[in-house]
């Protein structure tokens, strides 16, 4: 699915200017409940959510 036009240049500006890297920004447009490498890598570097949970992922899988 594409962003719409203007959130895709917000995306990118903020990308830029923080020096975010784009797989980091593509795997913020996945499904909540998405299994991929790029999502794992997402849920280990923001942490938990604020009930303790890594999406998809355990504790363990992330950790590993």
């Amino acid at each position: 699915m594409e962003r719409n036009p203007q959130i895709q240049a917000f995306v990118d500006y903020i990308k830029d200017k923080n020096n975010i890297e784009p797989d980091f920004v593509d795997a913020s447009d996945h499904p909540g409940r998405c299994r991929c490498a790029l999502c794992k890598k997402w849920w280990k570097t923001v942490g938990a959510d604020e009930d303790g949970y890594y999406g998809p992922f355990t504790k363990e899988e992330i950790d590993a």
